[in-house]
This record gives structure tokens, sequence and C-alpha cells, in this order.
């Protein structure tokens, strides 16, 4: 089960970013996880066909980081290539 984390500045801040808006651009079910992350944040998308980020899991995650502010320090999108 999956829920719809609660809007943030964070998160609308994130997912104006380049990174989220390629990833976005593919993913058909997005899923959103914010975590604090030093002072700032870490946000992690990626597409519920591709849930899981264990091992032998294919698809593509972006992870986006922010500081304290909820303002985009950077974004990468990395590959879960299956093993």
């Amino acid at each position: 089960m999956h829920f719809k984390p609660e809007d943030s500045l964070a998160l609308k801040n994130a997912v104006k970013s380049a990174t989220a808006i390629e990833f976005l651009s593919y993913a058909r079910f997005p899923l959103a996880n914010i975590e604090p992350d030093g002072g700032g944040f870490q946000v992690r998308l990626r597409d519920k066909r591709f849930a899981s980020e264990l091992p032998g899991r294919r698809g593509i995650i972006a992870v986006i980081h922010l500081n304290a502010q909820s303002l985009v320090i950077d974004g990468i999108l990395n590959s879960m290539h299956r093993h």
C-alpha cells in the first residue's frame, strides 16, 4: 500500500526541477518519498510499475536534494537494471 505524501514546499519545488520533469515524462504511475537529509530534504521519485529498488528490478528513480529552505540543490536520474 502506498500513501500520497502531504503537500509540502519541498515536494512542490522538487517536481519543478529538470530532473523531475524528465522523470515524469517517463513515469506512468509516479510515487514520491520525502525524507530529511542533513539540513534539508531528499525527494525520491519512482514509477509504481518498478516500485522496488531491490536488485533485479528495472526502471528509473529520480533523487532530488533540497536545502533547508526547500530549494533544489541537485538531482539525478538513476537507472535500475535487471541483474
